[in-house]
């Protein structure tokens, strides 16, 4: 894993290699914590059974066709209401429904009626939802605008030690105001939410499968009206000696303390999928100590964690969040190839084209 900055790496990276993979990704919290959503736009789905197990397939035999990452472009939108899920899906799309378009003032990527564009000025993004798919009964219309609060620049180092591994992470806009329009249908039945809160937008690709290299993949942020906090810690399979350990930490919207080896601690837990993940996750480091709470799961699955997390961090002798509710998230790469679990995680796909 690496971090990278700059303008240039707002816009898609995916040239079609096999096994690679892009999202882009954003969430929020509104300002009363009681609706929270996770909006991420993918290419190269790496969380598509499907494309994994064809990757594989491939890579064991490279007589077998390798599968376009194109054709594996997906939208997905899950809504929340506390811990409760009020809308989930997942819809993927062929490559015929995705395409970019960049010039001096903006980026707009596009997957079949939905967008994302990128105003190059304001730095804001615009992510506009829509679809109305027959076939699963499904209709949805929602509009998000994150304003980014921060202007990090060049004031976070980036770590340039050279990996063996192609995975990369842009924290684009680590602490964002968001409002949302949201218009859901289900049973016939219409529903409007308007909403506002700090919301959080990265963007993450790799040159090669997910799976590649990667044991644990662990991420969480948490946002007040004067701090915000990310920290990202992937653990690569042995005998690989590297290790991604980073933490950000920003105050009144200027970055105050990172580290590029943050010593993680992870007291696993298991769900009913006997996936073990990052149930608490602490860690002490000069004058900064945090530790994660993952007890409210919100995304629960084979290879997946999402949860509405509480986090307790003290800096410099004060406690600058005491529970409060953020995201952290888990994904098991290896899992993603298993053929096993394809049909479980295909329930949630609704393939479109």
């Amino acid at each position: 894993m690496q971090i990278v900055f700059g303008p240039e790496h707002i816009g898609p990276h995916l040239t079609g290699d096999t096994g690679s993979y892009e999202w882009w990704y954003f969430d929020f919290i509104d300002n009363a914590s009681e609706y929270s959503a996770v909006i991420i736009f993918l290419t190269g789905n790496p969380f598509s059974p499907e494309y994994n197990i064809g990757v594989d397939n491939h890579n064991r035999n490279p007589s077998v066709k390798a599968p376009n990452p194109f054709d594996f472009s997906a939208i997905s939108v899950n809504l929340y209401l506390k811990q409760r899920l009020v809308y989930r899906t997942l819809f993927e799309f062929g490559e015929e429904s995705y395409s970019v378009f960049q010039d001096e003032n903006s980026m707009r990527i596009t997957i079949d009626n939905s967008s994302i564009t990128y105003d190059k000025s304001s730095r804001n993004w615009s992510i506009d939802i829509n679809y109305n798919s027959e076939r699963y009964a499904d209709k949805l219309r929602a509009e998000f605008i994150f304003k980014p609060l921060t202007d990090h620049g060049g004031s976070i180092m980036m770590d340039n030690k050279e990996s063996e591994y192609k995975h990369f992470w842009m924290p684009a806009s680590p602490v964002c105001d968001v409002t949302a329009k949201i218009v859901s249908y289900k049973n016939q039945r219409r529903k409007k939410i308007e909403l506002s809160g700090f919301g959080y937008a990265d963007h993450n690709w790799g040159a090669e499968p997910m799976f590649k290299g990667i044991d644990d993949w662990y991420w969480g942020r948490v946002i007040s009206d004067d701090h915000c906090l990310i920290f990202y810690y992937v653990k690569y399979e042995k005998p690989s000696l590297e290790k991604f350990s980073s933490l950000f930490l920003f105050e009144k919207n200027k970055l105050v303390y990172q580290s590029n080896d943050f010593p993680f601690e992870v007291k696993n837990s298991r769900n009913y999928w006997m996936l073990s993940y990052g149930g608490t996750i602490k860690g002490k480091a000069g004058e900064l100590i945090i530790k994660c709470i993952s007890e409210k799961l919100v995304d629960n699955g084979p290879f997946y964690i999402r949860s509405l997390a509480d986090f307790d961090v003290e800096y410099k002798g004060k406690s600058i969040f005491r529970k409060h509710e953020g995201f952290s998230e888990y994904i098991s790469p290896k899992r993603l190839k298993s053929k096993f679990l394809k049909n479980f995680v295909n329930l949630r796909i609704k393939r479109i084209s």
